[in-house]
């Protein structure tokens, strides 16, 4: 993004072809997030938060949106992938095998 950002002050800018992503440490964990959850209808949830071992599916209509996952490395990088190739299994076979979001 470092090079995007160059790229655009020297008014060369070129489309940036990326998906959100951000991590961050709690608890000696890390909770990482991808995608573009905004106006997200439902979550489907999968381990335990209560433990910090979990993965959450943003899902609007029928469509993974963004993923969230706190000891479950490296789940949301492979989700990043899926999500800007357009690959990522649907909200129905997510709901149906929640292990399909750990296999994406």
């Amino acid at each position: 993004l470092g090079r995007a950002a160059a790229q655009g002050m020297l008014d060369k800018s070129k489309p940036l072809d990326t998906v959100p992503f951000f991590w961050t440490q709690m608890f000696g964990k890390s909770l990482r997030y991808a995608g573009y959850g905004h106006g997200y209808d439902d979550i489907i949830l999968e381990g335990s938060p209560e433990e910090l071992k979990f993965a959450a599916a943003y899902v609007k209509g029928d469509k993974v949106v963004a993923v969230a996952a706190m000891g479950m490395d490296p789940l949301v990088s492979r989700a990043a992938d899926h999500l800007l190739a357009g690959t990522m299994p649907s909200a129905a076979t997510v709901r149906a095998d929640p292990a399909a979001l750990l296999a994406a």
